[in-house]
């Protein structure tokens, strides 16, 4: 089994709180989407956790967020180490992913690229200008305005992007100067964890104070009490609409929080009669097909122009039908499987609603039928609906 390839240490989850790796726990089971075998296991966070993670960022945030002791550039530096670190472990944080999150190995590589990209665009920020001069309406006076740290920030990220979106909350919340909390999917909380130990590798050779950036893992929950705690200021959330709207009503009561909440997106692709059909078909596949369609950015509906309706169809269904999904490792196929047992049961749900509201439809092309109704289940197969290929 390809989890039997990576590490014990990189499958035994812990928390990671004030500098200090904490004994591993097995109280959540990873799972790998392909084939439901056992990764690892990791702790669910409890409040005594939570609440010294988050009172050892506040000791840090003394130093850390000190210009005149931590400047900018000290913090940029210790980014920087860090992504030294993560590109030299980039091919096995790619493997990690890709058993982990069912993200094929190519868009696993890509989305390392990617942690890789912003956390140098992190370290690069350290030496750009932290302020401005303003003019004043009085002659003998004046303004400047400096940027300063807000304090210790939540940050709560998705499962589909493991390494990319968690860089993009953390990276500069920490060159701001402001320390961090991360909790991670549950569904993705060992590469999380590989991040981390690369970020301590960097924090150790920099002196950096402990409780700079802390780990904690579990559902929901966890996530919510960070959020909650009168001790953290910014909340940093990537994920559902229903969770995010809810990360920014907590933050709302607070006079001293902030929310920062990316939440999806419900996209549609338009094609017109002026386009290249071969770049817009190939351009349709992926955003319909890659990561299994579970990404923010992926096309729900497509909208094509009366004209060129019926041959974008018929192209888009003829690469449609040559599209597989499986394990995530093989070249061999577009993409690896969906995350989990509730992401099937939505699929079977909705292809259980448009097959209904759509029979005459389909009657009259099985092609159809089949093209669109080919997506993978849990164990990567094809569920195939209408007549085979």
């Amino acid at each position: 089994m390809p989890s039997k390839t990576i590490e014990p240490q990189t499958r035994q989850g812990r928390e990671y709180i004030a500098g200090e790796w904490k004994p591993h726990r097995q109280e959540l089971e990873v799972l790998n989407p392909s084939d439901h075998s056992t990764i690892g296991a990791v702790p669910v966070s409890q409040v005594e956790s939570l609440d010294r993670a988050v009172a050892a960022a506040n000791d840090a945030l003394d130093t850390w967020g000190n210009h005149l002791k931590w400047s900018w550039v000290r913090r940029a530096e210790v980014v920087d180490t860090w992504v030294q670190h993560v590109r030299k472990h980039q091919a096995e944080l790619a493997f990690l992913m890709a058993v982990e999150s069912g993200k094929h190995l190519d868009e696993s590589r890509a989305d390392v690229v990617e942690a890789i990209h912003m956390l140098q665009y992190c370290a690069g920020r350290g030496r750009q200008p932290i302020g401005e001069r303003v003019a004043s309406e009085i002659p003998d006076k004046e303004a400047e305005i400096y940027l300063a740290p807000r304090g210790v920030c939540t940050v709560i990220t998705p499962w589909n992007f493991p390494a990319a979106i968690p860089t993009w909350l953390i990276g500069p919340a920490l060159v701001c100067g402001n320390p961090v909390v991360f909790k991670p999917s549950e569904e993705t909380p060992l590469t999380a964890q590989y991040l981390v130990r690369l970020f301590d590798l960097a924090a150790r050779e920099h002196g950096a104070p402990p409780g700079v950036l802390s780990l904690v893992h579990g559902p929901g929950q966890v996530g919510e009490h960070l959020v909650r705690h009168p001790d953290t200021v910014g909340q940093l959330f990537t994920g559902s609409h229903g969770v995010g709207s809810k990360v920014k009503q907590i933050a709302a009561a607070h006079y001293d929080k902030f929310a920062v909440c990316e939440m999806g997106g419900k996209n549609s692709l338009i094609v017109l009669e002026d386009a290249n059909l071969e770049l817009a078909v190939n351009a349709a596949i992926l955003s319909a097909y890659k990561t299994t369609h579970q990404r923010c950015v992926s096309s729900d509906l497509l909208i094509v122009q009366k004209s060129i309706e019926p041959e974008f169809t018929r192209r888009f269904l003829e690469v449609t039908d040559r599209v597989r999904f499986g394990d995530p490792l093989n070249a061999a196929f577009l993409a690896g499987p969906l995350i989990n047992r509730k992401a099937v049961d939505k699929f079977e749900d909705c292809a259980s609603r448009i097959e209904e509201e759509c029979e005459d439809r389909l009657r009259q092309g099985g092609g159809r039928a089949r093209a669109t109704s080919s997506v993978p289940t849990s164990s990567g197969c094809p569920i195939v609906r209408g007549p085979l290929p």
